[in-house]
């Protein structure tokens, strides 16, 4: 059956590939970092390679549902105003910020994470190993709950935020001065996050934001920058050497065997949780009501309830703490957790029909974020799309929308990016 399940991924991906050649003539949309990830990610974990256990018939069957289902709407959104996609030119973007809104939040963003950075780099120091540090830095036993959901809901979107326009800032026109201000300040929070949680997310989705620009953007100006091949080497080889430092620090596993796992175990793991947790849970019994797939929304709701009753509760609570965070076995010796990918927190949400409202939704804000770049062209504008498009990839693992960084990412933008007048975009 495995066989079956990965000649349809296959057929799958080669139709998405076709359409969005034929739609936008070229390979830079949603359908590129949602459904063609998961089509690659149905076929490699259906492969088991590594002993893995496959993904139950009901899973695959879920997930190639997804993938067809967002063709459709993708299509169906398209279909009265097409998007222009070979119109999202980074050279209409200005990179204009309020540099005193941008010291402040920093020195907030300092402020959270100084405490923090200076016990893991103490225990770094002595000798302690990543995977150690990172189980007692998330210990709740070992620090303060409402500093951490204030650091979660802070400080991390402040240091996405100088991620993402650290990296518009490459296919623009800013000075150099600027470039250099961004990018430090930008290498500054990388480092600090990175060394406070013990953890490579912060240095592996730069290098997403950096590829998804890369795709939607790519002009004379990016081999403008990196016409000096030894600065794009040192580059890529410095964010190569940082993920393979951390991986060492934290696992004894190769480092073939980890990407698998860190990439292809969301489809069996997915399957254990639909078989284990029905007691804790049981998906088209009961239901979220969407405060999981809309949870960039209603866990602002969950932030107030906390503070009056002092308890945790929420659907990103729910999901992150309560059915996810136990380990399952995806292989006889290898153990993941919170890899339930994006389909878990349809199915919280909606139970079955969850299949039919995940991928609507997700194409639908795909749409109108894209099609919100192509008329407004602005730093905001771009800086949402390559974000959400990450999200998009990042499906294969959970559901990015579900907690509120999009949000505070969104709010932070408002705050710090000056408004572009009409004859600024008509120049650029």
């Amino acid at each position: 059956m495995k066989y079956i399940f990965i000649l349809l991924y296959a057929l799958l991906l080669l139709i998405s590939l076709l359409l969005e050649k034929q739609m936008h003539n070229r390979h830079s949309t949603p359908l590129l970092f949602f459904v063609d990830t998961w089509c690659c990610v149905g076929m490699g974990s259906n492969i088991g390679l590594y002993d893995y256990y496959l993904p139950s018939d009901l899973v695959n069957v879920m997930i190639i549902s997804v993938i067809v289902l967002s063709m459709i709407f993708w299509l169906a959104y398209n279909k009265t105003e097409k998007l222009q996609v070979e119109k999202l030119k980074s050279n209409k973007c200005t990179i204009e910020y309020r540099l005193i809104c941008m010291i402040v939040l920093e020195i907030v963003f300092l402020m959270f994470m100084l405490p923090n950075f200076i016990f893991s780099l103490n225990a770094l120091k002595s000798g302690i190993k990543m995977d150690y540090l990172r189980a007692y830095v998330y210990d709740s036993k070992n620090n303060n709950g409402y500093i951490e959901e204030l650091r979660g809901l802070i400080a991390k979107p402040f240091m996405t935020l100088t991620s993402l326009i650290a990296i518009v800032s490459i296919f623009n026109h800013a000075s150099k001065n600027k470039k250099l201000f961004l990018w430090t300040i930008a290498i500054i929070n990388i480092v600090v996050y990175t060394i406070s949680t013990s953890g490579r997310l912060a240095i592996v989705n730069l290098g997403s934001y950096f590829v998804i620009a890369l795709v939607l953007y790519n002009d004379n100006r990016i081999s403008i920058f990196f016409h000096n091949h030894k600065r794009l080497l040192l580059i890529m080889g410095c964010s190569v050497l940082a993920v393979v430092f951390i991986s060492s620090q934290r696992s004894s596993i190769s480092p073939s065997k980890s990407f698998y796992i860190y990439y292809f175990s969301g489809p069996s793991y997915l399957t254990q949780i639909l078989e284990l947790n029905e007691s804790v849970f049981s998906i088209n019994n009961d239901f979220m009501f969407g405060t999981a797939t809309f949870g960039f929304i209603c866990n602002f709701f969950s932030y107030f309830l906390i503070l009056i009753t002092h308890k945790s509760r929420g659907s990103l609570y729910l999901l992150g703490s309560v059915l996810t965070s136990e380990s399952h076995y995806v292989a006889e010796n290898i153990r993941v957790n919170a890899m339930c990918t994006c389909i878990y927190d349809f199915l919280v949400d909606w139970g079955y029909i969850g299949i039919l409202i995940g991928p609507m939704c997700v194409m639908y804000i795909a749409y109108r974020l894209m099609k919100y770049d192509e008329r407004e062209g602005s730093l905001t504008s771009k800086c949402l799309v390559i974000y959400y498009l990450n999200i998009l990839f990042n499906s294969i693992f959970k559901w990015g929308l579900i907690s509120m960084e999009f949000s505070m990412v969104f709010i932070y933008l408002m705050i710090l990016c000056k408004p572009v007048s009409s004859s600024q975009k008509e120049v650029s």
